[in-house]
């Protein structure tokens, strides 16, 4: 047995109501339609954002990710 704390079999975490929501494709698109200054940080930014959505792979993933030639 891990637990020693016989008070803590009884523990049960509290249920919240979570709203959720998810963005369209046409919310994806017009993320993908606006124009940035060529190299900013916010084109890396948005760039990385839409990799994401298309593609499914966690964002602590996509930081992993490294250049090979």
């Amino acid at each position: 047995v891990l637990v020693k704390n016989k008070d803590l079999y009884d523990f049960r975490g509290m249920a919240d109501d979570v709203k959720t929501f998810s963005l369209s494709i046409e919310d994806i698109k017009i993320i993908e339609d606006i124009v940035l200054e060529e190299n900013s940080p916010l084109m890396k930014a948005r760039d990385m954002f839409l990799f994401v959505c298309y593609t499914g792979v966690r964002f602590s993933d996509l930081v992993s990710f490294q250049k090979t030639s």
